[in-house]
């Protein structure tokens, strides 16, 4: 919650979703940046991804959160003198393509470059010690001759499997930089929309997919309408032949204003067939194709919080409940997708957090925040307090709970209260006392002290 909290997470969320509700699918990411600009610390950072078309993902991933990518592109354009600057010595040179790119226009004298993530199985070997811990065998080995001077023996040996990620920085003509990812997974996650797979492909589709058709039919029968009321003022008159006064100005009185019109005097006054109004079945054909975008969305006029039909409080949160299945795979596949940045962060911490530093950890509200620390060197990492002093270590209850009983007992002191001692005798004896005295403030004593 606190690495959301610096890096601003809810951007990068709502702009994945947005376009997975808008396109079929969003993305954002993880990358690891110095804290300050005086420090060799790092932090782990969520960033968003503007443009969800400049990924290409794992074209045979089956998984819904992105964690069996094994290989994934991100491209991007930039400026000359940017690309100078970042890679400097690098040859400038494009890629080529025998088609137009439709982001040509942000900047066409710009370079293209890409990342290219590829994340290989590895595998390595590990071992148990005498004392339940586990350790890689090569840690092991360098430090044998310590491990048995503390007493402890390698009791076993297993082969794990495991993953390797590398990024490779591409230009149209070498690989500018090669950078060793800390992680096992590629750190660029997906927020899925509604998941069709079609003759053996995979294909994703937006909120709105279904609803082109009936918009289309929307946009037509609307169209119709409004052309009809525009041309009501545009139909041709109706005169005798030759009883018109200079016929062109009355050929185009429709498109253009004159001051007045004339025609023969003795002749009947050409008119215009009178605007009878829209039909009814146009509207009503509007009308169908507007709940049709409703129905193949499965959003209804109560969700979107318009009057409807309904009356009754359960009648409408019926139809709120309808409209949420219609759209809660957007939600589930957005919190897969947070769910598999969280393994991404674990999986990266020990690498990103090497040395002793003081954190602030947010409560589950986001508002209550407490101080920790990160130590490295110890087998409980993170410890936790409420200040800078006396920080203790997670699910340490012993010390939590001794540091209580001391709260309470200082508290008690400052009170000037002493311990109660006794048990049913003195209770009755004490109720006695209040009945026969029968006065309040006795009784209210009695509470107190019993307390």
């Amino acid at each position: 919650r606190s690495i959301e909290s610096t890096s601003n997470a809810d951007v990068a969320y709502d702009t994945a979703i947005t376009q997975s509700v808008s396109c079929g699918i969003g993305y954002f990411r993880v990358n690891v940046d110095y804290t300050h600009d005086d420090t060799f610390d790092q932090d782990i950072v969520i960033e968003r991804i503007l443009n969800q078309f400049s990924v290409i993902p794992d074209h045979r991933s089956t998984s819904a959160d992105g964690s069996d990518w094994n290989y994934c592109f991100v491209h991007d354009r930039i400026p000359p003198e940017e690309y100078k600057d970042r890679f400097p010595g690098a040859e400038l040179t494009d890629f080529e393509k025998d088609f137009d790119s439709e982001q040509d226009h942000i900047n066409d004298d710009g370079v293209w470059i890409a990342e290219y993530w590829k994340r290989s199985e590895v595998t390595r070997e590990v071992c148990q010690l005498s004392n339940k811990e586990i350790v890689d065998e090569e840690i092991y080995k360098e430090n044998e001759e310590l491990y048995q001077a503390l007493g402890l023996q390698k009791v076993a040996q297993r082969t794990v499997k495991s993953y390797k990620v590398v990024q490779y920085i591409l230009s149209g003509a070498e690989v500018i930089e090669t950078v060793d990812w800390s992680g096992r997974y590629i750190p660029i996650v997906p927020v899925y929309g509604e998941e069709v797979v079609l003759e053996g492909k995979r294909y994703f589709k937006s909120l709105f997919r279904d609803s082109k058709d009936a918009q289309r039919q929307y946009n037509f029968w609307r169209s119709t309408t409004t052309q009809m009321v525009g041309d009501s003022t545009k139909y041709p008159y109706i005169a005798e032949e030759k009883t018109l006064v200079d016929p062109e100005k009355w050929a185009n009185s429709t498109v253009e204003r004159y001051a007045y019109l004339e025609y023969k005097k003795g002749a009947a006054r050409p008119s215009k067939d009178q605007f009878s109004g829209v039909p009814a079945g146009a509207f009503q054909e509007a009308l169908n194709s507007a709940d049709d975008i409703k129905s193949t969305m499965g959003m209804f006029d109560a969700s979107l919080g318009a009057k409807s039909n309904e009356v009754s409080g359960v009648a409408i949160a019926n139809r709120k409940n309808v409209s949420d299945i219609g759209s809660f795979h957007f939600i589930d596949n957005r919190n897969r997708a947070i769910r598999h940045l969280g393994k991404i962060i674990i999986d990266l911490a020990p690498s990103v957090f090497t040395s002793d530093r003081v954190i602030r950890i947010l409560g589950e509200n986001g508002k209550d925040a407490r101080i920790g620390k990160i130590d490295p060197n110890q087998q409980q990492s993170i410890i936790e307090g409420e200040g800078e002093e006396g920080l203790h270590a997670f699910g340490d209850e012993e010390a939590q709970e001794g540091d209580f009983d001391d709260a309470e007992g200082a508290e008690g002191e400052e009170e000037g209260e002493e311990p109660l001692e006794g048990g049913e005798e003195d209770y009755e004896e004490d109720l006695e006392d209040v009945e026969e005295e029968g006065k309040l403030e006795s009784f209210n004593s009695f509470i107190k002290k019993r307390k």
